[in-house]
């Protein structure tokens, strides 16, 4: 697993910083978070932490991934990740929820109505084992996807 246990260490800073500057977000509307070329990764909530540390690694390997963070899922920003999509012709969507029955494949099937025929590979969720989630943290930890595997399903995806 991830082993970060997010729910337990949660950095407040930056919301406070942002109230403190007054800074306002729109509500529905996506971010890109690092910009790339090579794949587009669609993300939200704690796994946004892992995309980015895939994202570092996979760097320093010639690959650069391109990070949307959706923000909110109701309303969904699919324009932001279609655009990203076109651009990149690759996408992964990562969840923390399990794979089966997970928002990602619904995001996934939105994104994909309006660039299936931009695609350069075959597109990927990835998401938590199909297990109900264990209340022991190194159990949790092995259920979440891990930086490990986001990384090897990122560099598969730009490899293929």
């Amino acid at each position: 697993g991830w082993g970060q246990n997010i729910n337990q260490k949660v950095n407040t800073s930056a919301v406070k910083d942002a109230i403190e500057n007054n800074q306002r977000y729109k509500i529905g509307k996506a971010e890109v978070i690092r910009g790339g070329r090579d794949v587009t990764l669609v993300t939200w909530g704690s796994m946004v932490h892992v995309a980015k540390q895939a994202a570092d690694n996979l760097s320093k390997e010639e690959i650069e991934v391109e990070i949307i963070d959706l923000r909110t899922l109701l309303p969904f920003d699919a324009q932001t990740c279609i655009d990203s999509v076109q651009r990149t012709g690759r996408l992964v969507v990562l969840q923390e929820g399990q794979w089966n029955g997970g928002l990602g494949h619904t995001i996934q099937s939105r994104i994909l109505e309006s660039c299936f025929y931009a695609l350069e590979s075959t597109p990927a969720v990835i998401g938590a084992l199909d297990t109900p989630v264990p209340f022991s943290p190194p159990l949790e930890n092995y259920t979440v996807p891990s930086l490990e595997h986001v990384s090897e399903v990122l560099r598969v995806i730009v490899n293929s």
